[in-house]
């Protein structure tokens, strides 16, 4: 399972860095227009990653998508959403939470630093674990 994890990871990282950061101001919300636009998601928050996911295609083809409200989901699972998606596919309910709400997030950076660092700091911990477990 932790490969799988560091799988989706390692996709998450590669996917969030086509993301320009120079388009982007402190808050997702500047991202763009938001999901009723066809556009992803944007809340003001690095909470909004999660809605990002259903629009990069390593996560399509999974089978995330949004519901009504942008969140993610597991179609098919509609009890699968929000941090549970995050769970499943990261191995980890944090990385959708708000800003502030972990150790590794920076109280000055852009939301999409914060997010970066996230998942870069999130997939040494899966690396460590599975050196450390082998599973």
């Amino acid at each position: 399972m932790h490969q799988q994890h560091i799988d989706n990871t390692e996709a998450a990282i590669s996917a969030w860095a086509t993301v320009p950061p120079e388009t982007v101001m402190r808050r997702l919300k500047a991202y763009r227009v938001g999901w009723r636009d066809g556009n992803a998601p944007s809340c003001g928050s690095p909470a909004c990653f999660g809605g990002w996911l259903p629009y990069f295609d390593h996560f399509a083809k999974l089978g995330v998508i949004s519901d009504e409200g942008g969140s993610p989901i597991f179609a098919g699972h509609p009890e699968l959403f929000g941090h549970r998606v995050s769970s499943v596919l990261f191995g980890s309910p944090m990385l959708f939470n708000q800003r502030g709400a972990l150790d590794t997030d920076s109280k000055d950076g852009t939301d999409h630093e914060i997010v970066m660092t996230r998942l870069l700091s999130h997939l040494a911990v899966l690396r460590g674990a599975l050196l450390f477990y082998g599973t």
